[in-house]
């Protein structure tokens, strides 16, 4: 059936479409602007990007810096290729440095100042589904009062919590493991984690390179990765306390061990029916 003249789409925003060799054209040059414009740069890879955080650091740090996340080619085109069209003495060996999923930092910060700052930086985020787990979460058998009663039927069926209640109170009726170190999240685990508020994922700035205008010398960064900044890899959950902390191999191997099998539920025989019970 040939297509219909009036079956067209209409966009009703107001924002033009950006194509072709003028918008590319126009990325290189603002990105030149910014080498003329700050001292030196710095190339980043980002560990469990989230926008929200990377936000933060906009504005933290819009007075004196920038941040850009781009396409590598463009950039490479902006900074120069070779020693004949570089920008500015040393950045096409700055360039090459350009692979992956990076981004730049233009500041007229002290390099000393920029890279012990991020060095520092680390900031908890609640892990996503997909993600691989760099900590084993824990939660012990025994009640959890942080939970109201009503929602005790949505943790048990859907979220898959081996929970009852006793006495109007949620119970957890054996050891659950939320997360596993070295395993990937499941959307219910990532879901569980949060209710309980376990945040045990890090977003972390990682610099890998400096290029300094004054001397158009390109040097590599000292930097901490995440898992360097971490300080705990195991997290036991009972009740509403949770105790984080480093366990070496030993130990985590004991706390891996599975709790015994729970043959029945412990409620106390009573004539009243089910429903009354609940």
């Amino acid at each position: 059936m040939p297509k219909s003249r009036r079956d067209k789409t209409y966009s009703l925003t107001q924002t033009k479409k950006q194509v072709g060799l003028e918008h590319k054209e126009k990325i290189v040059s603002q990105i030149q602007d910014f080498v003329n414009s700050y001292e030196r740069i710095f190339i980043y890879s980002l560990e469990n990007t989230r926008n929200n955080h990377l936000k933060e650091l906009r504005t933290e740090f819009k007075d004196d810096s920038r941040f850009y996340q781009g396409k590598n080619k463009l950039c490479q085109v902006a900074f120069g290729k070779s020693k004949e069209l570089e920008t500015a003495e040393g950045l096409h060996k700055f360039s090459q440095s350009l692979v992956g999923e990076t981004g730049l930092l233009f500041t007229n910060k002290k390099e000393e100042e920029v890279v012990e700052y991020f060095n520092k930086y680390n900031s908890a985020s609640f892990a996503r589904a997909g993600e691989t787990s760099e900590v084993t979460v824990k939660v012990l058998a025994g009640p959890l009062p942080q939970f109201s009663f009503a929602i005790e039927s949505h943790l048990r069926e859907r979220l898959k919590l081996p929970t009852m209640l006793k006495d109007g109170v949620v119970t957890l009726m054996k050891d659950f493991f939320l997360a596993k170190d070295g395993e990937p999240i499941t959307a219910m685990q990532s879901r569980l984690l949060k209710l309980f508020g376990c945040a045990i994922t890090s977003f972390n700035v990682k610099l890998t390179k400096v290029w300094n205008k004054e001397t158009g010398e390109v040097s590599d960064v000292n930097a901490v990765s995440s898992w360097d900044k971490r300080t705990f890899n195991s997290i036991v959950v009972e009740g509403d306390d949770q105790r984080w902390a480093w366990l070496e191999d030993g130990e985590m191997k004991e706390l891996m061990k599975k709790s015994k099998r729970v043959e029945a539920m412990d409620i106390e025989e009573s004539d009243m029916g089910i429903g009354e019970m609940f």
